[in-house]
């Protein structure tokens, strides 16, 4: 049919209907154009939220479509072919790998930033912000050591923000026994430093009248004074040269939010079955292998493009000024998602702080430090709340990267690697779906159904599996070698947890919706009688505002001293002169009515 009408047309119409006969019959070409067209609109819609449209950030954005390309390439070459299946396992095992191989190789080229003999920045320029709901032995026995290995870093100032004025008088109660073993050299938390003086560490202590972490820390950077800011949650520990080893970070000017190396701390099983202790600890391993194969994503992705996918709230640095900014309080207070139906949100805070950053005016970078004084350690890896943590985990994946990479799209312009090596694959990475995807398609391939050594081929490529699962895990396993064959080979506990780690995977991107703050009960912290939860967001934010002079920088005292602010004063230090400062915050959040 087509040769007849070939035969029956004049030349120029013959070259018109050649062209259009193979492009009907190539869908490649159809793929090509389909991929381009998207990229151009990704593109324009980049450029459109970023505000930089220039020629070469329109070309920048063009090897985003490599990855389309391949795959329709792959499409094409299957229909070729003798054995198709070989073709999409090849697919399947090169997406599957190809962040493995990047990553790995980017992981040994990272570097930490250098210190420098004389720096500009020092300890006098960082305020530390602890937010917290549980401040009690019994509800978080870890915060007392928490905020000891914080004052011993002497920071400028403390900010300890509770969401209840009862709870701010008990922190205020702790802080002198707290301060007063510092000094004396008691504390069981000073790890054989001795006596240490803190003199010069302002600690101010307040609440927000909401068990709210984002209205907490929007309600302390109020009282921030310094160039610097760190969040720190009140079950991390610190090492006594951690602001040291990271505020060097800051003397590029560039950098606008640092992050650290994470570490889970060892809990001794305190079952007296031998199941019973091995069940503890399989929680508090599995905890610290989260944690380490976190490390190697953020370490690898930065030294990549310096990129990373998250700074975790665990501990982070961030200029002041970035925080300070009365768009990003009003927005880190009422962060809504899945086009405005979903919201506020309360988790995520740190996904929101990283975002924010890469998005600024001034392009600041993010920088990972990932060295031994820069390694914090936290608590983790408790039955049944590390469970709802990797649900609220994997929920915050899904909701932060499709936001990253729809809705503010900065990614694909300022860390095009990171975006196919850390987001997108992050969203798809269920390896129990995966593999066993890659072992139907090689058990349907020629090469296997026509080769005398089956059982060979599986086992090999099985064992392929499980290395590639050891590796980043190495660092953890050199420190801890009897954990590696009690929980990875010859027991499998860690691979058969990775698979049903892939359903809760699943499952949370099911639930995205459900932003509920799993892990931890926020509905048993006690919110002051008179104090509506819905008109407190709205008045932490307003009284934050209040206290702010019309330039948005905070109002100094009239001491002129630099330190504290007109609507709080100061409380004058201990009667004993022993240098710990401290003040309670008369002024909470007050509800519409004016009421506490």
């Amino acid at each position: 049919m087509a040769n007849q009408l070939l035969l029956a047309t004049e030349p120029q119409e013959k070259l018109a209907f050649i062209i259009l006969l193979n492009f009907y019959y190539t869908r490649l070409t159809v793929y090509i154009i389909g991929c381009w067209v998207f990229n151009l609109l990704s593109g324009f819609l980049v450029i459109l939220k970023t505000k930089t449209a220039t020629q070469i950030s329109i070309l920048s954005l063009l090897p985003h479509a490599i990855p389309f390309l391949l795959l329709s390439g792959i499409s094409k070459l299957s229909e070729r072919v003798d054995d198709p299946a070989l073709v999409w396992f090849t697919a399947l095992a090169a997406w599957r790998y190809f962040r493995f191989f990047v990553n790995l190789y980017s992981f040994w080229r990272y570097k930490p930033a250098s210190l420098p003999t004389i720096g500009t920045i020092g300890l006098k320029d960082v305020t530390i912000i602890l937010p917290t709901v549980s401040v009690s032995e019994s509800d978080n026995p870890d915060f007392e050591e928490c905020l000891t290995t914080c004052l011993i870093n002497k920071p400028t100032k403390v900010i300890i923000v509770t969401d209840t004025d009862f709870k701010a008088t008990e922190v205020n109660k702790q802080l002198l026994s707290i301060g007063d073993k510092i000094k004396g050299g008691s504390s069981s938390f000073l790890s054989g430093l001795g006596p240490i003086d803190i003199s010069g560490v302002d600690v101010r202590v307040t609440y927000a009248g909401v068990a709210d972490k984002r209205c907490q820390m929007t309600h302390a950077i109020q009282y921030v004074q310094t160039r610097l800011t760190m969040f720190l949650d009140d079950h991390v520990f610190l090492p006594h040269l951690f602001l040291d080893s990271v505020v060097p970070v800051f003397e590029d000017p560039c950098v606008g939010l640092c992050g650290t190396k994470k570490a889970v701390r060892r809990k001794h099983p305190e079952a007296h079955s031998l199941w019973g202790r091995y069940w503890e600890l399989f929680w508090n391993v599995m905890g610290a292998l989260y944690l380490t194969r976190h490390n190697f994503e953020i370490r690898a992705t930065n030294a990549m493009d310096g990129g990373v996918f998250v700074v975790s709230g665990r501990a982070m640095v961030v200029l002041t000024e970035i925080v300070q900014d009365d768009d990003f309080c009003k927005e880190f207070t009422n962060e809504h998602f899945f086009f405005g139906l979903f919201g506020p949100l309360n988790p995520d805070d740190d996904n929101f702080i990283t975002r924010w950053v890469l998005r600024h005016p001034q392009n600041y970078e993010i920088k990972i430090q990932y060295t031994d004084n820069a390694t914090v350690e936290t608590t983790l890896g408790q039955y049944p709340k590390f469970l709802a943590q990797c649900l609220r985990w994997a929920r915050t994946t899904f909701r932060t990267n499709f936001c990253a990479l729809i809705t503010d799209r900065t990614v694909w312009r300022r860390l095009p690697w990171t975006v196919w090596t850390t987001y997108i694959p992050s969203l798809s990475n269920l390896a129990l779906f995966w593999d066993a995807g890659m072992f139907y398609a090689l058990i349907k391939t020629k090469f296997y159904a026509e080769s005398r050594n089956q059982m060979q081929i599986l086992l090999a490529f099985g064992g392929w599996i499980y290395l590639t699962k050891l590796v980043k895990l190495i660092p953890y396993f050199r420190r801890n070698p009897m954990d590696f064959f009690l929980f990875f080979f010859p027991i499998p506990a860690y691979p058969l947890f990775a698979y049903c780690h892939s359903i809760l995977k699943l499952w949370a991107g099911i639930t995205f919706w459900n932003h509920s703050w799993t892990g931890r009960n926020l509905g048993a912290c006690r919110v002051p009688p008179g104090i509506s939860q819905n008109n407190t967001l709205l008045q932490v934010y307003m009284d934050s505002r209040a206290s702010r002079d019309p330039t948005g920088r905070a109002s100094r005292d009239a001491s002129g001293s630099g330190r504290g602010f007109e609507a709080d004063p100061r409380v004058s230090r201990d009667a004993r002169g022993g240098g710990l400062g401290f003040e309670v915050d008369p002024k909470a959040s007050r509800d519409a009515t004016g009421g506490k």
